[in-house]
């Protein structure tokens, strides 16, 4: 009885691991979906809001320079009890353009995770990803602040395996995500599988 009980246990998990990995994760939506957003963190603004970036030496967005670190929820990793992890950080620079400051950047995300539980086997995920970042950055005084358009081209695979069966769960698509990040070391944004943090240059 104890050994029947142990397998219906075992899985169990694993219809928990395969519905999670069908519906958990950055790749979840389709591409054409708008993102679901928790905000950006507060943006500082003068009474009259953002306005039109002035060409200033003591501008902020003036030879401004970064990186963008980017979590994701890799996989179901909810379902295995693991948080999000950063897969990479997305360099980027601003240049002017007459009048306007301009953000380009990108770069290669890659991650592997091997998760061991030793009541029911192995979980393991491989994540390959490719980003371009462009937008605008906007100030007005003091303040700015970074529209971004940040798009990302990945794959990924769950390997899962339970009493010496091994199964696979491939995964691939492209992610639009817009944001708007305040310039302040440590600024942030998030959605459903994702999270944004801004890492300026000293």
């Amino acid at each position: 009885m104890t050994s029947c009980s142990n397998k219906w246990r075992t899985w169990a998990v694993l219809i928990i691991i395969f519905l999670s990995s069908a519906g958990c994760g950055i790749f979840s939506r389709s591409a054409t979906e708008p993102p679901q957003d928790s905000g950006p963190t507060p943006t500082p603004t003068n009474e009259g809001g953002m306005i039109g970036t002035e060409s200033s030496p003591d501008n902020p967005c003036s030879e401004l320079a970064g990186n963008i670190e980017f979590q994701i929820l890799v996989g179901p990793s909810d379902a295995v009890g693991l948080e999000s992890l950063t897969v990479g950080e997305i360099p980027f620079m601003v240049t002017q353009e007459g009048g306007t400051y301009i953000v380009e950047g990108g770069g290669p995300l890659d991650a592997f995770l091997t998760f061991h539980n030793a009541a029911w086997g192995t979980y393991t995920v491989t994540f390959e990803g490719d980003t371009t970042i462009d937008g605008e950055c906007l100030s007005s005084g003091d303040n700015a602040v970074l529209n971004l358009q940040v798009e990302m081209t990945a794959d990924q695979n769950v390997e899962v395996v339970i009493e010496g069966q091994t199964m696979n769960y491939p995964w691939s698509g492209t992610r639009q995500i817009e944001v708007s990040l305040p310039i302040q070391e440590g600024a942030q944004q998030g959605g459903e599988g994702w999270n944004l943090i801004l890492h300026l240059d000293n």
